[in-house]
């Protein structure tokens, strides 16, 4: 009995230590999250007037976390599964906010790479004057291709959402964000070869494109490259919508209309304003299969063979005659002599 009481004991604590996510059924779905630092440190020495050794971690991590898949559970938000990230890597983090509350924002992280453990970076500043320094770096996040106006706590994760936090030294003009060139303009497409190809080439002059793909494509996943990623872009087939990478159904002549917005938006009311937007139409082109050659009928087969056999005794009959006529003639003048 006592061992028995043991193994339950035993049994409960391991169960009180598992996270709830850990004993749910099943993930909702996965969303794709990495982590990096590209923050272009020039930024922060032009603005402080500073040297290169008084930064604190002069050179960028690059890549902490590379793309990973994580999955998330009913009703979580996107900073609930970047703190399911965490737990992956064992990288702890401050924040403002919970992950599950709209006021949630990364602040900072601490990690090891390469033997080096990394206390709380992002956290303010990594520059002497923090207090001068700290709005102009920080973590930033991109939200399939769209670096958000709000917390990611403000979004419920989705299956195939593409997170990248970003370490900016420039408020984002080091990363794509760059407040001063704000507007929609899209400045290319991106589609993978093994779909098929776009015609004609990208200009901003250009706002109507043909896609071609192979005729077993029955699906395509694609992108646009914009000046500003705080741009908002949707890409639609009549009346449905898809979001970033999602896959888009196609056949012959499906239309895919991208469309980019800026907005601005009041700080106090959240009211948005649109302020520029882009268009641009990809025209689907998609080649009928080959159909097999269908073989000929039953009495079409009989036709050609009786055809063939007339022919044939047609031209027996023919040789045969100008054999005789031939042994006739010889005979014949066998008999004149």
């Amino acid at each position: 009995m006592k061992k028995l009481i043991g193994i339950v004991l035993a049994a409960l604590l391991l169960l009180s230590c598992m996270p709830l996510a850990a004993l749910a059924a099943d993930p909702a779905g996965y969303v794709t999250i990495s982590i990096t630092d590209n923050g272009d440190r020039d930024y922060l020495m032009a603005m402080g007037d500073l040297d290169e050794d008084e930064i604190e971690y002069a050179e960028p991590f690059g890549v902490i976390v590379p793309a990973t898949q994580v999955p998330y559970y009913a009703g979580e938000t996107v900073a609930e599964a970047l703190v399911r990230l965490f737990e992956m890597n064992g990288i702890t983090y401050n924040a403002w906010g919970a992950p599950a509350e709209s006021t949630f924002y990364l602040t900072g992280i601490t990690f090891t790479k390469d033997g080096v453990t990394v206390e709380n970076f992002g956290e303010g500043s990594i520059t002497p004057d923090d207090e001068y320094m700290y709005y102009f770096s920080g973590w930033m996040v991109k939200l399939n291709n769209w670096f958000t106006s709000s917390g990611i706590g403000n979004y419920a994760a989705d299956d195939g959402d593409v997170i990248e936090m970003l370490y900016t030294c420039g408020m984002g003009a080091d990363i794509g964000n760059d407040w001063s060139t704000a507007c929609a303009d899209i400045t290319g497409i991106n589609v993978d070869a093994s779909y098929g190809t776009v015609s004609p080439a990208f200009s901003a002059d250009v706002k109507e494109y043909t896609l071609t793909v192979g005729s077993d494509v029955d699906s395509v996943k694609l992108s646009v490259d914009n000046v500003y990623y705080g741009a908002e872009v949707t890409y639609s087939v009549g009346d449905a919508t898809y979001k970033y990478m999602r896959a888009i159904p196609v056949t012959n002549g499906t239309v895919i209309t991208v469309n980019s917005k800026y907005y601005t938006t009041d700080s106090n009311t959240g009211e948005k304003t649109l302020q520029d937007e882009d268009q641009i139409k990809i025209t689907v082109v998609k080649p009928e299969p080959e159909k097999p050659a269908e073989p000929e009928s039953p009495v079409e087969n009989a036709k050609d063979l009786l055809e063939m056999l007339k022919d044939g005794f047609t031209s027996f009959i023919s040789f045969f005659k100008n054999l005789f006529a031939r042994i006739a003639d010889f005979f014949a003048g066998l008999v004149n002599r």
